[in-house]
């Protein structure tokens, strides 16, 4: 168990906006956050390799306390990864919830991870998502 013990000032400047001030400790905490930069690595690890729900399971199984939108925000907050080159396309179509309207997943089969999703599962988005990626088609048009 680690025990902090952090120092709070106030401002005796009557124009501050702030009125206090707590100091921070570099690498441990952050102004404003609920989460120690090393936790919000590790919840950004985590949510990033499973979904919303099953993290949250795992983080309350590790006596993390956190909720599946923040993850899911934590996520947000990642950059974007450059665009790759796809040798090997996969294309499915899936309902996000059961009755909902349909999606279209688009996956690299040789690296497995998803590439795009795309609303509704008709082919026009497909195509436009086609053409926007002219990667080497084998020799197809």
């Amino acid at each position: 168990m680690v025990e902090l013990v952090v120092r709070r000032h106030k401002c005796l400047n009557p124009q501050c906006p702030a009125v206090t001030f707590a100091e921070q400790n570099d690498g441990l905490t952050s102004p404003h956050t609920r989460y120690t930069p090393l936790l919000r690595t590790l919840l950004t690890s985590i949510a990033a390799c499973l979904t919303g729900r099953p993290v949250a399971r795992l983080a309350a199984a590790l006596n993390i306390h956190v909720a599946k939108d923040k993850l899911l925000e934590l996520l947000g907050g990642l950059p974007e990864l450059p665009p790759v080159s796809v040798r090997v396309l996969g294309v499915d179509d899936f309902a996000p919830r059961k009755g909902d309207s349909y999606a279209t997943i688009l996956v690299d089969l040789e690296e497995r991870l998803p590439v795009d999703v795309l609303p509704g599962r008709h082919t026009e988005p497909l195509t436009a998502w086609l053409r926007g990626h002219p990667e080497d088609r084998g020799g197809l048009p």
